[in-house]
């Protein structure tokens, strides 16, 4: 799922009504497509944009609510920077109509991010920088207005326009590195932090890993590690702004060595500051999550958890996701030091469309009939909410009505959908 929205593309599309002074549109330059909006002449120039089906940017089409920290995206052209007004370079108002709006206003060219003539450059605003008050009261959930208002353009030059879209951004808090932090193991000899000098795949990130294993190699028992951070963590706030949902996800990098000599493994939060897990929220992961369903040995995967799925023990009058206090690491095995597990890179990440590796491929139908498989895709390494696929293999039977496209990956590595 893409977490795109997109406004308007300056192409000839019936949803987009363009009016303003000093606008027309430019077959010559343009950032995709064939066509962008094109602003010249002396005195404020404007370009405004009426839309006949208002795009929800309120929330995202999963139902994830839409982030002050997620970006309106648009191109911008000019043929010589020179020449544009240094006063109010660029006036640009969302709202869901002309006198419900909002404005974000840049008083430099460097400040709006142009800093060469004859080239495209994306500008990227957060949805919480668009926020002056322009008129009325704006609805978030229907917006059908855009317009950019410019100062003077001298002489025969000219301010280029395109391609506008609502685009999630991805929001990454580090939880726990594994490298350079104090973890308590309990009993103190069932663990350890370790490098991966063979490359095995347990570290995933920087050069260490947390290592359990249990007790005993007969019976099963707990063995458990514990970081303590100098203040408390606060979950509900992303660094770059704006907040994170319970629909957010922690994750972290497992590594089972002999899945039959684990049980489960928990994750525990202590949520009230006092690192004492009396108020904690607490996940267990069950061999169902584990790489391969637990099938295999010697493997690994990323788990994904969302917030909203931890249970909350409550014995001390509570806490919350902004009060972590502690992070508790436990892991009931019966393998000894010879069959351990590992964890690394402890995040708390956005919900987002994709993020991961992920592999493709195809089939084609011929009606309901479908064709063998073609060879899978190189893997691709995912960090943003979209994928954009290329060179799709394409069939020579004149019969095929359809293809379809099947991805694994990211926090399924194992299945193809």
């Amino acid at each position: 799922k893409e977490q795109r929205r997109t406004l308007f593309n300056c192409e000839a599309s019936t949803n987009e009504t363009w009016s303003g002074k000093n606008n027309s549109f430019d077959y010559k330059q343009q950032h995709e497509g064939v066509r962008s909006i094109k602003l010249t002449g002396a005195g404020a120039t404007s370009a405004v944009c009426a839309l006949a089906t208002p795009v929800n940017l309120s929330t995202w089409a999963d139902g994830v609510g839409i982030s002050t920290s997620d970006e309106l995206v648009f191109h911008l052209r000019t043929n010589n920077m020179n020449k544009i007004s240094a006063a109010n370079v660029l006036e640009l108002r969302v709202g869901s109509s002309p006198t419900d709006y909002l404005k974000r206003t840049w008083g430099t060219l460097s400040a709006l991010g142009i800093t060469g003539s004859n080239q495209w450059f994306e500008i990227r605003v957060p949805k919480v920088r668009i926020s002056a008050a322009g008129a009325g009261t704006i609805d978030w959930s229907a917006i059908d207005y855009i317009s950019f208002i410019t100062g003077a353009i001298v002489g025969t030059n000219y301010l280029w326009i395109d391609d506008c879209y609502f685009e999630q951004t991805v929001q990454v808090t580090q939880i726990a590195s594994f490298d350079g932090e104090t973890w308590t193991v309990t009993p103190s000899d069932k663990g350890e932090l370790v490098k991966d000098p063979h490359g095995k795949g347990w570290v995933t990130e920087g050069s260490y890993a947390l290592k359990l294993w249990a007790k005993s190699a007969k019976t099963f028992t707990e063995t458990y590690a514990v970081y303590t951070p100098s203040s408390a963590i606060d979950l509900t706030a992303w660094s770059g702004g704006g907040s994170s949902t319970t629909d957010d996800e922690i994750t972290f990098s497992f590594y089972v060595e002999n899945p039959a000599k684990v049980d489960y493994v928990e994750l525990w939060f202590d949520n009230n500051s006092l690192a004492t897990f009396v108020d904690a929220y607490k996940y267990r992961i069950t061999k169902n999550m584990f790489p391969y369903a637990g099938s295999k040995k010697n493997v690994g995967k990323e788990i994904r958890i969302k917030k909203s799925d931890f249970d909350e023990i409550v014995s001390a009058g509570g806490g919350a996701w902004s009060t972590i206090g502690a992070i508790k690491i436990l892991a009931r095995c019966n393998g000894g030091k010879d069959d351990p597990v590992y964890f690394d890179n402890l995040q708390l990440r956005r919900k987002v469309g994709v993020t991961g590796r992920y592999y493709y491929k195809c089939i084609f139908k011929v009606g309901d009939v479908c064709s063998a498989a073609s060879e899978e895709s190189d893997h691709i390494d995912v960090k943003t909410s979209k994928v954009l696929l290329s060179q799709l293999p394409t069939s020579q039977d004149s019969r095929v009505t359809s293809r379809e496209i099947y991805r694994k990956g990211g926090a399924y590595p194992d299945d193809w959908g």
